[in-house]
């Protein structure tokens, strides 16, 4: 093996499973490094190689913290791929296509995933993970048939710098019932909102998505329902038919996104809520939609330039948020230190709540749009 492969592989190794290349008594054996070719994969794009992909991966799974290394090149497959036990694959660039919808690419355990490409033919899902697995992917692409990365009761795992293209009608992350998952500088990219395209579909999860994250050109960028702990912050999204959409969920933050040329923040039936400090321009309905939400609820320091573009914005505010109850309501809800300039088309209200108890204070613009506090 070269040398520059040589110093490559154990700088990976010392960051991901620490000293593993130590001298002296009780040390570690070196892992063991399988590249994909020694086992005949051939990577021309044309034959199939899953017997031998499934072969290094079998035997991979059964040694300690080994390697799979994929010289460059597309590497067809007819079935699934499962790759587990502490497994460190190192795609420089290659590429792992499915050649049909129910070749599904890899299912993943205990496995640190970098540089690989991914891909799925229609209707198919790219890479499905479940059963307590955990997991990282880093510098990876990752094209979905239809879904990209379905995870199912996985727990604590982190997608960095990856890119994720979902296909017609499909989800680039489908996260069900997980705990622990970090989402961090990938981008999420559609063709449009009329191609149904999602980037991150969540229920029942721990879920931080945050900071870097860029989400254009989608239906959804994320649609959050039944979930603890939803985190959103530091992200960048345009050209989204619905940007942020969270649903009968418990302790939702929202804080210093960046939303361009698209659509609101929506929260629903959910409770505590903070909304802080991002910043919104050319937003098509209200730039903030709180409804029905219960206990604490804080909309603080957002600064809006240009919403209500839509003929179909209703209610006709820049701000607006009831509570789950009231009359009375029975929560706190404060509206604070929010900015607003621009246009009044299609808006009668700069902030508008029915609820009279709430705490307005600190919010400025420049337009002769007025606020209405109660029934």
């Amino acid at each position: 093996m070269p040398v520059h492969k040589i110093v490559f592989l154990a700088a990976i190794l010392s960051l991901t499973f620490g000293s593993l290349l130590c001298q002296g008594a009780g040390a570690q054996k070196p892992p063991k490094v399988l590249n994909v070719a020694d086992f005949g994969a051939v990577g021309d794009g044309k034959t199939d190689d899953q017997d031998a992909l499934t072969k290094v991966f079998n035997i991979a799974s059964l040694d300690n913290h080994a390697i799979v290394t994929f010289p460059a090149g597309t590497y067809l497959h007819s079935g699934t791929l499962e790759i587990g036990g502490d497994v460190t694959v190192l795609g420089e660039g290659a590429t792992l296509q499915g050649m049909n919808a129910s070749a599904q690419t890899l299912s993943l355990d205990r496995v640190f995933v970098n540089k690989l490409n991914v891909s799925a033919v229609a209707g198919g899902t790219a890479i499905k993970s479940d059963q307590d697995a955990v997991f990282t992917l880093v510098d990876c692409k990752i094209q979905g048939g239809t879904d990209c990365l379905d995870m199912t009761s996985v727990r604590n795992c982190t997608i960095r710098n990856c890119t994720f293209l979902p296909g017609t009608n499909g989800v680039a992350l489908k996260v069900t019932t997980c705990t622990g998952i970090g989402i961090e500088n990938n981008t999420f990219s559609g063709s449009g909102s009329a191609s149904s395209q999602t980037a991150i579909q969540c229920s029942g999860t721990g879920i931080t998505v945050g900071t870097g994250n860029t989400f254009s050109n989608l239906n959804f960028a994320i649609n959050a329902t039944n979930v603890n702990q939803m985190k959103i912050a530091g992200n960048t999204f345009s050209k989204c038919a619905s940007s942020i959409s969270v649903q009968n969920s418990q302790t939702v933050e929202i804080d210093s996104n960046s939303l361009a040329n698209t659509d609101r923040i929506y929260v629903f039936n959910s409770n505590p809520v903070a909304i802080t400090k991002n910043l919104f321009a050319n937003i098509q309905t209200q730039a903030v939609l709180s409804s029905t939400n219960g206990g604490t609820v804080r909309i603080h320091g957002n600064n809006i330039i240009n919403c209500g573009l839509s003929s179909s914005t209703t209610p006709p505010a820049v701000i607006y948020s009831d509570g789950k109850e009231f009359v009375p309501f029975k929560g706190s809800l404060s509206i604070t230190d929010n900015i607003y300039i621009g246009n009044t088309q299609n808006l009668k209200y700069f902030i508008e709540t029915p609820v009279s108890s709430a705490k307005l204070a600190g919010n400025k613009t420049n337009t002769i749009l007025p606020n209405k506090v109660g029934p």
